[in-house]
């Protein structure tokens, strides 16, 4: 189960320009899996999209899709017999 944040200006949310993140890596939709630190909970898998309804999924999408280091998907390997 990925993380929600609660509602805005609870003070739990996250900076998604400051959030550390690790292991990300692009997914066959485009979406982009990855790992964040948030302040409260610690390490949390968070998949961060183009079109999320919230607007820090977005601005840690845009973050990410600029950075350096998220790993190219990868297609599964066809099962063979």
């Amino acid at each position: 189960m990925f993380w929600q944040p609660p509602p805005e200006g609870t003070g739990m949310g996250f900076d998604a320009s400051t959030i550390e993140y690790r292991n990300a890596f692009y997914n066959e939709d485009g979406s982009i899996d990855a790992e964040v630190n948030h302040p409260t909970f610690g390490w949390i898998p968070f998949c961060a999209r183009s079109t999320d309804s919230e607007q820090h999924g977005v601005d840690l999408f845009n973050r990410l899709n600029s950075a350096s280091d998220v790993a190219a998907y990868v297609p599964p390997e066809e099962p063979t017999e």
